[in-house]
């Protein structure tokens, strides 16, 4: 299934790897140091204007590649979106 995640934007959710709050990333000194190697591997793409609006990075290997998006939609709504999802699956399989 795919779900939206700003402007014309959608994502697979068989895709995705995790999904990150980047006001959290700043908390952890690993989660920071973690993100800041995946950011030199993957392919950044950028959703809803500039970086400084961006409040979640998503990762994912789509089409064998390995992407980062951003996007100014919060962690918390695009996981409602995700569970969300995943009830319409498990519902339309019973």
């Amino acid at each position: 299934m795919f779900f939206h995640i700003g402007e014309n934007a959608y994502l697979n959710e068989k895709d995705i790897i995790m999904i990150l709050d980047l006001k959290s990333l700043k908390d952890s000194k690993e989660n920071e140091n973690f993100f800041k190697r995946v950011k030199d591997e993957y392919e950044l793409v950028y959703h809803d204007g500039s970086y400084e609006n961006h409040k979640t990075a998503i990762i994912v290997f789509e089409n064998d590649k390995k992407k980062i998006h951003f996007t100014s939609i919060s962690s918390s709504t695009l996981l409602k979106r995700v569970n969300k999802i995943d009830d319409l699956c498990v519902t339309s399989k019973k």
